[in-house]
């Protein structure tokens, strides 16, 4: 059975295929997978925080994307970007930061555009 570092055997090294414990082959797996899908990650890397933040939405968001007058979204995402503002005055950096990429995600954001994405990757603007 395969050991790291002299530690006791996980369930993942205690099961194998074909003689290979099964935590090396999913070892194998991922790498092979992060090959496949290095451009993309580089393309993703490469947008900025706020937009990275974005492809996953918080529900307030959603709920604020979704509305159908401009005006309604402006005012939801004024209401995040007044949260921020109070966090900041608090001195909750991360709140801060979180609230005002709420905001801007509301007009700016990436969403994934493909419906099998567990197993691709793609993004839209």
């Amino acid at each position: 059975i395969y050991q790291k570092n002299n530690q006791h055997p996980t369930t993942m090294d205690k099961l194998h295929y074909e003689g290979t414990p099964l935590s090396i082959l999913l070892q194998r797996a991922a790498k092979l997978k992060s090959s496949e899908t290095s451009q993309l990650r580089s393309t993703y890397d490469s947008f900025p925080p706020f937009y990275q933040n974005s492809i996953c939405p918080r529900q307030e968001v959603e709920v604020a994307r979704s509305l159908p007058h401009f005006e309604e979204r402006m005012a939801a995402a004024a209401k995040m970007k007044e949260e921020g503002n109070e966090a900041f005055g608090k001195g909750c950096w991360e709140e801060t930061l979180t609230k005002y990429e709420m905001a801007s995600a509301v007009f700016r954001y990436l969403r994934n555009g493909n419906p099998e994405w567990r197993t691709q990757v793609s993004l839209k603007f």
